[in-house]
């Protein structure tokens, strides 16, 4: 019958432990003399840096990947054998959470990872931790003036291959969550969205020919030839503003530039995210070439005489400020309300290149308009100038809620045939608009002061 030791020998044998496996790859002699140097990252990075590190070590020799949790132990004290007794050394399948890659996509990265390799025949680990509280990649290795090299190496890749690069991005801000011993387990508060890539081609949007003329000078042309102008010492930053009433097709309008631009990063800001622009405006600057869209921006940025925010208004001028930048960013400012928004960012010419106006449509563009949203209808019996008449005022969603009504209604009058007729949007027309003041009417969008 075996004694103690051996059946203690022969447990040992028969499990695996952090430490001795990753000695077991790179040498024990080797983890004796290593350094480490350690850095935080934010926590909507967490992928970035996954794949940078694997990107990296595809030109090293890898030895050996490790997925198993071990937290409260440094990566040195695990390769030099001294975890402390709290710290399980048992390898164990470590916890995985799925994370958006793109719009479609999701994918599953470890909490706890190790990675060991050889760069030049010196021995080296790398380690990601991932929870609540850490979010860090340490990384060890036998020469110790090579640790900020591969750790600016592995910087530089996170970037280059970032999963926000040249997708369409929503950024909120939201407030940590925290546990009952008042941990927060969001540092950074930041939440990035992926959104579906906006189609709006050339064919699909109308422009009035003057508001195109300056969004392709001001927006489109700058940015596609903003390294030659750049050359000719123009800043290769540009803010503009888009202002008018609602539902004139502001929004619809940043979303047919990022097709335009394409490839580009668009990030979208609505809401308590303007009140951390600083930090949204870094993430632009981090994937440039960008487009940076915030929108509603009186919210905020009001006149400072009335400002709630002013370290916000204060951040917001700073960020605008395009010759002291060298990142290619493109500002789009949206407002329904010009009036209260701060001059000093409105009326200086280094921070907005221009203010484009988007009004309620004219007669012509109110029939482009209709046909493109009755394009799936049976129009032939229509007059398209009478119903342009009947909508005058109504902006480019009040011309859309009208058809939708007007196909309503036929839907209601003629069964399973749709017919649509001039009384139809008659009607539709006098409900959307005959029971209201003049506050509703804007709402809607129709008869508007122009």
């Amino acid at each position: 019958m075996p004694g103690l030791e051996e059946i203690i020998k022969s447990w040992y044998r028969g499990h695996k432990f952090i430490d001795r496996e990753l000695q077991k790859s790179i040498a024990p002699r080797k983890t004796a003399s290593m350094k480490t140097l350690k850095k935080s990252y934010s926590n909507h990075r967490r992928v970035d840096y996954h794949r940078a590190i694997e990107a990296w070590l595809e030109t090293r020799e890898l030895k050996t990947k490790i997925e198993s949790e071990h937290t409260g132990a440094a990566l040195l004290d695990i390769l030099q054998h001294r975890i402390p007794a709290h710290v399980k050394r048992l390898i164990a399948a470590s916890q995985k959470t799925s994370e958006s890659v793109d719009y479609e996509n999701t994918e599953h990265f470890p909490q706890d990872c190790f990675w060991t390799f050889f760069d030049n025949g010196k021995a080296g680990a790398i380690r990601m931790l991932h929870n609540h509280y850490q979010k860090e990649v340490e990384i060890a290795f036998e020469d110790e003036d090579a640790l900020g090299d591969i750790a600016a190496e592995i910087e530089k890749l996170s970037v280059e291959h970032s999963i926000y690069r040249n997708k369409f991005l929503q950024v909120d801000i939201v407030e940590p969550m925290q546990d009952d011993y008042g941990h927060s387990s969001q540092a950074d508060g930041m939440q990035i969205t992926f959104r579906k890539p906006p189609t709006v081609t050339e064919e699909q949007i109308i422009f009035d020919p003057n508001v195109k003329q300056i969004i392709d000078r001001n927006v489109i042309s700058f940015f596609q030839n903003r390294d030659r102008l750049h050359e000719l010492g123009l800043p290769l930053q540009r803010g503009v503003l888009f202002y008018g009433p609602p539902g004139t097709g502001k929004t619809y309008t940043c979303q047919y530039i990022h097709g335009k631009l394409k490839p580009v990063t668009t990030i979208t800001v609505t809401g308590k995210g303007l009140g951390q622009v600083r930090t949204i405006c870094s993430l632009a600057r981090l994937l440039h070439p960008s487009v940076l869209v915030l929108e509603d921006v009186d919210l905020i940025f009001t006149s400072r005489e009335i400002n709630l925010y002013s370290t916000a208004l204060g951040d917001m001028m700073d960020e605008l400020d395009a010759f002291k930048r060298e990142e290619s960013v493109l500002f789009i400012l949206t407002t329904n309300s010009i009036e209260r928004l701060e001059a000093a960012i409105k009326d200086r010419p280094g921070r907005i290149s221009q203010c484009i106006f988007f009004g309620p449509p004219t007669r012509d563009l109110r029939i482009r308009y209709l046909q493109r949203y009755l394009e799936a209808y049976d129009s032939s019996n229509l007059s398209m100038e009478y119903i342009a008449d009947i909508s005058d005022g109504g902006s480019q969603a009040f011309l859309e809620e009208l058809v939708y009504r007007t196909v309503q209604i036929a839907a209601e009058s003629n069964g399973d045939k749709i017919v649509l007729k001039d009384e139809y949007f008659k009607e539709a027309v006098d409900e959307m608009t005959g029971h209201q003041d003049q506050s509703a009417g804007s709402i809607l969008g129709f008869r508007f002061d122009t």
